[in-house]
């Protein structure tokens, strides 16, 4: 931890007090931890981590030290050291309870060690039990090396990873050296997504309950300077009756999108469970834990009761922890936890993450967790699930806009345009803007007519899409125009540097208040966006076939730019058959230009079948067009091809095969009489995966008009990869 470290802390009386911390790990020369056993040359005097677990688990623990102490860049290598918890209580600490043990051996070794840093527990309670509360049962994991006994003041960096078997422990190390060795790019590092319980609980006070969606309105002050900040709020959804207590279906689905769409880190605040975020479910372990799909490994940072109870619980931190594509670490409390507790240390904590953005510290995760306490109640319940070594994964801010050759002014209808600095004209450039903040008030007449809930929501997007060194942007008309009123820029970049050591360098720049203007333009515009659909490569159209997985890419063009601010409706949505159950298409837009710009749309869950998708976009100026895709969803998801036909059938002079192919394949067409004598083969070569049409002039290979009649075709397709599939059918002609 850095020295001077300065630190927050909110006590349930209300009075913010603020303290300076120091936590001095000045280190000695000379001193050299192994990694796996063996000393890492010249890295004597450097940070420490200690990784502490059974022989069972000793494969995954040599990966992990091997990550930190040789494979990282050379600036963030540690000097490491495993020791096996199995030799530990049979040797010089026989005799003492298992945690006791471990205890009593860790305060030797910081008291012989200056420069030991990190400490990793590696494995569950069973391997590692915890030291638990004094005459309780609330474990901590602060406990193994507070200087004094049951406190919440870790002398190390500490992290647990729960791990139930060896399996389970080289899962993670996959996952682990992905995030570490291969880091993605994109402003998923500048994303922080809040969540907050609603107000809706049986015989509690409401003003209790206004405190979850008030602290994380603390909380979006606080990052919405450094952060693209997404709020979803249970004051911000209409509950649904379900089965012994309400529902949130459409909360869950817009968090569930938000995560699957790549965030850096997640914060809920509420009630919960060790399987169950809020008592309306808002994600759930038995239910959701299957549709989460991260791309990224976000951390979660869950502010809630008991969701961090891995000692004897299948709890959903430790099913996040072991997914694959779930979380890359965790930060939640393992037992019940007091509101002002929860955020007292969620402000801290949150505030330090702020200063390391804007260059103040430059802590791992395991320090943000460790360091940033002092005791305070309830502090000890928080655990890191994860690697303490692990780095923020989050930009630095830099000087990226060119503020004096930038616009000054969100003018309506006219263009805007950004540029920016030389440095960053080489990076990949994400840019944001965004309208005026919501001010939202909300009461509650029937607990009490004075009880009112005040809190801020982001403003909405008016361009979001990657940019080069400039860009030039259409404001929409429906971006709200007064005298104070005021949007904002942000400007992610990063770059992967390749050398010895992979490096991902990430930055991000923001302009907090730019005025919004009215304009005298006038653009002559009335035709509402031009919508195209592709699906593996080709184009879809209605009428076609789609395969599993229903990967769609949809693309939009206007002259005036696409709406995507969403005001009164005007903003880009989609539904299939009934238009009640449309949802936005905002989230994944982005711009290519000022005019054109794209958006994925997965459809993995659709039943087979025939569904009509209609798509429905608005443009700048408000001109709408909506587009209905009448299409076959087909449930085989081999090679194969489907919606074979020709038309006319029957047909006077010519007529066109149709079809539709899974994958890429080479096709022909041989038509027949019914005696089996071929008349003529079309060969249409290799074509991509769609629909495709076929023409034939209706003569032989001769070039001679066939007689009146019925005849067979054999259409046949060979995918690339080998398959083949063949469909035999009946025309006919008749003049």
């Amino acid at each position: 931890m850095a020295e001077g470290g300065k630190f927050k802390s909110m006590h349930s009386n209300g009075n913010i007090i603020y303290t300076v911390f120091f936590l001095m790990l000045t280190g000695l020369s000379g001193i050299s931890l192994a990694a796996g056993g063996d000393s890492v040359p010249g890295r004597t005097g450097e940070a420490g981590y200690l990784i502490l677990t059974s022989d069972d688990l000793l494969p995954a623990a040599e990966i992990i030290s091997t990550l930190h102490s040789q494979e990282v860049r050379v600036e963030d290598r540690l000097n490491t050291e495993i020791v096996s918890v199995d030799t530990l209580i049979t040797g010089a600490y026989a005799g003492y309870p298992t945690e006791m043990a471990i205890r009593l051996y860790l305060l030797d070794r910081i008291a012989d060690t200056p420069d030991l840093r990190f400490l990793l527990l590696l494995g569950d309670e069973n391997y590692l039990p915890p030291i638990y509360t004094l005459g309780g049962d609330s474990p901590s994991d602060d406990f193994y090396t507070s200087a004094v006994e049951y406190t919440a003041i870790p002398q190390l960096a500490t992290g647990r990873i729960p791990v139930h078997n060896l399996d389970d422990a080289l899962q993670f190390t996959d996952k682990l050296r992905d995030y570490t060795l291969t880091p993605l790019p994109g402003n998923w590092r500048d994303k922080i997504m809040l969540l907050a319980d609603d107000t809706n609980k049986s015989s509690n006070n409401i003003l209790v309950e206004m405190t979850h969606v008030a602290y994380s309105n603390a909380l979006y002050l606080t990052l919405r300077d450094q952060f693209d900040v997404q709020t979803i709020y249970g004051t911000e959804y209409t509950p649904q009756p379900g089965p012994g207590w309400l529902l949130q279906p459409d909360m869950t689905a817009d968090a569930l999108a938000n995560i699957n769409s790549g965030i850096a880190m997640l914060n809920y605040i509420g009630h919960g469970s060790p399987t169950t975020l809020a008592d309306e479910k808002i994600i759930d372990m038995d239910r959701d834990l299957q549709q989460i799909h991260d791309p990224v490994n976000a951390i979660w940072v869950v502010g809630t009761c008991k969701f961090g109870w891995y000692d004897g619980k299948d709890a959903m931190s430790e099913a996040l922890l072991l997914k694959p594509d779930g979380a890359i670490a965790l930060v939640a409390a393992s037992r019940d936890i007091q509101p002002s507790s929860n955020y007292s240390y969620l402000d801290n904590f949150f505030e330090t993450i702020q200063e390391f953005v804007n260059n103040e510290n430059d802590y791992r995760i395991g320090e943000l967790v460790s360091f940033i306490k002092n005791d305070g109640p309830y502090e000890h319940l928080f655990h890191l699930l994860g690697d303490p070594a692990m780095r923020l994964p989050f930009p630095r801010m830099a000087n990226i806009i060119d503020v004096p050759a930038s616009s000054d002014t969100l003018r309506i209808l006219e263009p805007m345009e950004i540029r920016l600095t030389q440095t960053y004209s080489q990076f990949n450039n994400y840019l944001i803007i965004k309208g005026p903040e919501k001010d939202i008030m909300r009461g509650f007449p029937e607990n009490n007519p004075t009880d009112f809930l005040f809190y801020k929501l982001p403003g909405d997007v008016i361009y979001q899409g990657f940019m080069a060194d400039q860009a030039q942007i259409i404001i929409p008309i429906d971006i709200q125009f007064c005298d104070s009123c005021v949007g904002s820029i942000s400007v992610y970049s990063d770059r992967v540097e390749d050398g010895l050591e992979t490096e991902l360098i990430a930055a991000v720049d923001n302009r907090a208040s730019i005025p919004i203007a009215e304009s005298s333009a006038e653009i002559v515009d009335d035709i509402g966006p031009v919508i195209t659909m592709s699906s593996t490569g080709s184009v879809v159209k209605s009428g076609g076939v789609l395969f599993p997985p229903y990967e769609l890419d949809i693309e939009f063009t206007d002259e005036s730019g696409i709406n995507l601010m969403d005001a009164m409706g005007h903003g880009l949505r989609y539904w299939l058959d009934d238009e009640s159950g449309s949802a936005s298409l905002i989230p994944f837009f982005e711009y290519y230009s000022a005019t054109d710009g794209h958006t994925g749309l997965s459809l993995a869950t659709v039943e087979p079948g025939y569904h009509g998708l209609t798509i429905e976009a608005w443009d700048n100026i408000n001109n709408k067009t909506q587009s209905t895709f009448n299409l076959y969803f087909t449930g085989v998801g081999q090679f194969t091809t489907e919606k074979i036909f020709n038309y006319p059938n029957p047909f006077e002079d010519d007529t066109y095969f149709t079809f539709s192919l899974s994958d890429p394949a080479t096709v022909s067409i041989s038509v027949y009489s019914l005696a089996g004598k071929k008349i003529v083969t079309l060969s249409a070569g290799l074509l991509e995966g769609g629909y495709h049409t076929i023409y034939w002039d209706g003569r032989d290979q001769s070039s001679s008009a066939i007689a009146n009649g019925a005849y067979l075709y054999k259409l046949k397709a060979i995918s690339q990869s080998g398959e083949t599939f063949e469909s035999i059918k009946k025309l006919a002609r008749i003049k």
